[in-house]
């Protein structure tokens, strides 16, 4: 079945700087579609360009997915609200994954006839999602479709970490232990991870990463850290984009690429914790004696002071504190 759908268009493909000691390939990389489950799907052009859909489209469906194209084309930021169950995933998907095959048909048309620089970074998908289970959701949704992209998730050696002497702690006690059984040559699985062709294992979750990993004898943390520069769309949680920290280690440039933030309401609460901090009361009462210390040297300019002195004098000073609000708190429950 084919949908005729069109709404104001312009092609204006978006410049990426070349990323460093990337070797570029020859030839432009389609997206490869399954026609035998195409042949099973509605054929809809958007926008003029050509879209598949697992079943005949509504039409709120349609229109969310011209929204998609259209934002693609002319570089935009596009704020898309549907109610739950409209299919949001799905059409998402569908939508960037046709632009993205139909541009780079037109820069494979354009390097073919010299219009195009050897070093142009060509055009990727960033989908990110709040949580690796949402994230998994939205794989599931992609196997629906006839679109066979190249795939990277991306995530945390806690979640995908094989090896047995390492997957068992946590926090940066896992990245400390990770890092010296590599330098000691001790796992097995990461120098598996860099035999394997980029191509392997796509359109897989976490949890199914993790089984092929641990049978196959290859580290999916590293292997999909690797394939992200060769991937036609990443799947990534939004600290990765929105913590500078996580941005820099995975030299993510988003600034021309198609980033998909999906369940965006949440971004205000992620943005907020990742330029917060939590200090113990530990860490409180070592600065607070630090400036008591500090303040001890000032009203003392001429003594000859010396550390542990410091430290008694703040000492003393905080048994005065604790006396003076014990006698308080006295006085006034023996006045009730």
């Amino acid at each position: 079945m084919s949908i005729e759908y069109d709404s104001d268009s312009d092609t204006d493909l978006p410049k990426q700087k070349n990323k460093q000691g990337l070797k570029k390939e020859k030839f432009i990389r389609e997206i490869p579609i399954d026609f035998t489950k195409a042949k099973n799907q509605t054929e809809l052009t958007i926008n003029g360009i050509k879209v598949y859909f697992p079943h005949v489209p509504y039409e709120n469906q349609i229109v969310y997915m011209s929204k998609v194209i259209e934002a693609c084309n002319k570089g935009q930021i596009a704020g898309l609200e549907s109610p739950t169950g409209t299919g949001k995933t799905l059409c998402l998907l569908c939508a960037s994954l046709a632009w993205l095959q139909h541009k780079r048909k037109e820069l494979s048309e354009k390097r073919k006839n010299e219009e195009l620089d050897a070093t142009e970074e060509i055009p990727k998908i960033y989908y990110s999602s709040r949580t690796h289970s949402q994230l998994g959701g939205v794989i599931k949704e992609l196997k629906k479709t006839c679109y066979m992209p190249r795939t990277a998730i991306l995530s945390s050696r806690e979640k995908m970490c094989v090896n047995a002497v390492v997957k068992n702690f946590k926090g940066l006690s896992i990245n400390i232990r990770c890092k010296q059984v590599r330098k000691k040559k001790d796992c097995k699985y990461f120098y598996g991870s860099e035999r394997l062709l980029t191509s392997n294992y796509d359109n897989c979750d976490i949890e199914e990463l993790y089984n092929i990993g641990s049978k196959s004898g290859f580290c999916p943390f590293y292997f999909e850290r690797n394939k992200k520069d060769y991937a036609d769309i990443v799947f990534l949680p939004y600290n990765y984009i929105f913590e500078p920290l996580y941005k820099k280690v995975l030299d993510l440039k988003l600034q021309n690429s198609i980033l998909i933030v999906d369940e965006a309401h949440n971004i205000e609460s992620v943005c907020e914790e990742a330029v917060s901090c939590q200090l113990s009361v530990k860490v409180i009462d070592e600065v607070l004696n630090d400036f008591k210390g500090i303040k001890i040297l000032v009203e003392n300019p001429g003594d000859s002071l010396t550390k542990d002195s410091i430290l008694k004098t703040i000492e003393a000073k905080k048994v005065e504190e604790e006396e003076i609000i014990y006698h308080s708190e006295f006085e006034r429950v023996k006045d009730q």
